[in-house]
């Protein structure tokens, strides 16, 4: 009895059977890989519904950083604008100001100019006035003392009544004759003890060689009787020297007593924008009026 063995059929049958068994383990790792695809999309969806608050509350806070960053950007901004702005009118103020303070600089000097001018020709007059000159010769010639108490005498009648007369300009003048004699106008009178030749503003005056002199305010050093010559003590006063038509040589000296409130009253209109102050400055960078 012989056994025949098919092999060929065996192996077909082996075949058979591991692809079976292959295709059955395909569709177990399929079927693992699904659910772990599954396990990783729910696990990722729980994780970011854990986290979702922590991302809204993230967008919330760069939110209002945006919102302060603007707000600050605006301030700023606008800040800029006022101060630029408040600069451009205050340089518009100052300049009108200043045009405005200038236009009434240049009218008050003028006003100023004129009613110094006028004092000086007033002065110029008297100090080339002929009775006045021979009278101050008179004065210079003779030794006697009652001739010189005479002439003195009808000098100061003439210095009171020209005084009266600008009494807007001056409020007193003192001639003082080459040998140093006085007389004053008004009920005013030297004291015995002055030594004329030793005040000062007077002995700048002769020292200086000049025929006119203006005296930026000083406190008065002629010791005077019943004094009006000045206000609260300081003077303002303009010196010229005497002169007649027929001789070359000046008789004397007459010291004007300048009307210190009527200078003032050159200011009394003045009228500076914010509260200004305006004062007459002399050569020598002292105060020569503070109205």
């Amino acid at each position: 009895m012989k056994i025949r063995f098919d092999v060929k059929g065996f192996f077909n049958r082996i075949k058979t059977l591991s692809l079976k068994k292959l295709k059955k383990f395909k569709e177990m790792v399929i079927l693992k890989s699904h659910f772990i695809k599954n396990s990783d999309e729910k696990e990722t969806n729980e994780r970011k519904g854990i986290f979702m608050p922590f991302f809204r509350l993230k967008d919330v806070s760069i939110g209002i950083k945006l919102n302060v960053i603007v707000t600050l950007v605006l301030t700023v901004s606008l800040s800029i604008v006022i101060f630029y702005s408040f600069g451009i009118v205050r340089n518009i103020l100052i300049e009108q100001a200043k045009d405005g303070t200038l236009q009434v600089s240049k009218q008050t000097s003028s006003n100023m100019r004129m009613l110094l001018e006028t004092v000086e020709q007033e002065a110029m007059v008297l100090s080339r006035d002929e009775q006045i000159a021979d009278i101050i010769s008179n004065l210079n010639e003779v030794e006697d003392e009652v001739l010189q108490s005479r002439y003195s005498g009808q000098l100061k009648a003439l210095l009171t009544d020209y005084t009266e007369q600008k009494s807007n300009h001056f409020y007193s003048i003192l001639a003082i004759s080459n040998n140093y004699i006085t007389s004053i106008s008004g009920q005013q009178i030297l004291s015995h003890n002055t030594n004329i030749q030793e005040i000062e503003s007077v002995k700048t005056f002769l020292e200086s060689g000049e025929n006119s002199k203006w005296y930026d305010p000083y406190i008065q050093d002629v010791e005077i009787h019943q004094d009006t010559t000045g206000l609260s003590g300081k003077v303002v006063t303009l010196a010229k020297s005497i002169f007649s038509k027929t001789k070359l040589k000046s008789q004397g000296q007459l010291f004007f007593y300048i009307n210190y409130e009527n200078l003032g009253r050159v200011f009394s209109d003045v009228d500076l924008s914010y509260d200004g102050i305006m004062y007459i400055v002399g050569n020598d960078y002292n105060i020569v009026m503070n109205p």
